[in-house]
This record gives C-alpha cells, sequence and structure tokens, in this order.
C-alpha cells in the first residue's frame, strides 16, 4: 500500500468536492488574480457553512450563515474569526472600487492562510500539512 501526504488542495478535495473546488480556485487565482481569488475565498466560507448546517439557505448572506453556525458554537472563535477574513477580504475582492489603497496580494496570501487553518476540518479525520 503505497502512503503519501496529501497536499492542501487534495485535503480540501477529501472533504468536499464544493470545498476542493473553491479553495483550489482562490490558491491558483492567488498571485495573477488576486482581487478575483478573493472572491473564491469569500465563497469557501460560504461552502464551508453550509458543510456545517445544510439547513442554511443558498439566498442567506453571509453574515447571517457565519451568525447561524457560530450561535450554536458549531466552530470555535478562532474558526469563527478566519470564517470573517474570508469574508472582509471577498468584500474588498468583488469590490475593489471601493479600496483604492489596498493591498489585494496580501489579502489573497492571508485569506489562503486562513483557509488552510480550519481546524475543524482537519479534526474531522483529515489533517493537514
Amino acid at each position: 500500500m503505497l502512503s503519501y501526504a496529501m497536499n492542501n488542495i487534495e485535503i480540501a478535495h477529501q472533504i468536499s468536492p464544493e470545498v476542493g473546488l473553491h479553495y483550489e480556485q482562490g490558491r491558483a487565482n492567488s498571485r495573477l488574480l488576486s482581487e478575483h481569488s478573493l472572491t473564491y475565498f469569500r465563497s469557501l466560507a460560504s461552502v464551508i457553512c453550509h458543510f456545517l448546517d445544510n439547513r442554511l439557505t443558498l439566498t442567506m448572506k453571509l453574515d447571517d450563515k457565519i451568525y447561524a453556525i457560530e450561535t450554536p458554537r458549531l466552530l470555535k472563535k478562532p474558526d469563527i474569526y478566519r470564517l470573517r477574513a474570508l469574508q472582509l477580504n471577498g468584500n474588498k475582492g468583488v469590490h475593489p472600487e471601493a479600496y483604492p489603497d489596498a493591498d489585494f496580494l496580501s489579502l489573497a496570501s492571508e485569506s489562503e492562510k486562513a483557509a488552510r487553518r480550519f481546524k475543524t476540518f482537519r479534526n474531522n479525520g483529515v489533517e493537514s500539512k
């Protein structure tokens, strides 16, 4: 039996195809299209909320989804802060004209790091490197 350490993208796909897609696209675009990348990471925050509570609807605002999983404590505070970071950085990526001084490359890097650090998924039997 061949055993190897999975990379972050493989881990994300193992969690769910949607999580994998959003993480992979966000990561792939982070250097060249950092504003675009931020929207994928923001979408990842939404997918994570749905992963944790499938009663959430697609029409709900991301802020309401995060609150809905924060209230029954489906995530610990550090992961809630990571969701909020993905949300806020993603908002800047969606409306770059409102943030003329934003360093989108740094925001994309910050979002990628936040996405990799979700302890909830690592504790569900999937360990990150």
